[in-house]
């Protein structure tokens, strides 16, 4: 939040990264409570799991389509931004650009990882099965 008024080109990303870690630290603190409060008496664990599971599914989805949103707002501007000019309507602070942008670029480096992953080991199932019959 040091440099939410830092990026005039594009005033959402800093918004973008405040709300994405926000969102992001509450889905993983839900997920650890839920998976180590132990059950009271009447066995009421189930069903606050069920209650966050429901919360957790509404937060991806948000973040989903936020992460949407900052592709947009972060790779529409570059090439544009101004790093050094603050009066510059271009302008918009480095770190805070870059971090937001190599954010982005990581998460679809992990996406592609992850992608590839799925696919060799779907490949294997499918090679192992045919070996099989």
């Amino acid at each position: 939040s040091i440099y939410v008024d830092d990026c005039k080109i594009q005033p959402n990303i800093p918004v973008y990264l405040i709300v994405a870690g926000v969102l992001g630290t509450i889905q993983h603190f839900m997920a650890i409570w839920t998976k180590y409060v132990p059950k009271d008496s009447q066995g009421r664990l189930k069903e606050y799991r069920s209650y966050c599971k429901v919360i957790d599914c509404f937060i991806q989805l948000f973040l989903t389509i936020w992460f949407v949103l900052g592709c947009i707002w972060v790779y529409g501007v570059y090439g544009e931004v101004e790093y050094k000019e603050t009066f510059k309507n271009e302008y918009c602070n480095k770190t805070l650009y870059l971090f937001a942008f190599w954010i982005l670029n990581f998460s679809f480096m992990i996406l592609a990882l992850l992608a590839i992953i799925t696919f060799t080991c779907i490949l294997c199932i499918m090679l192992s099965s045919k070996d099989g019959n």
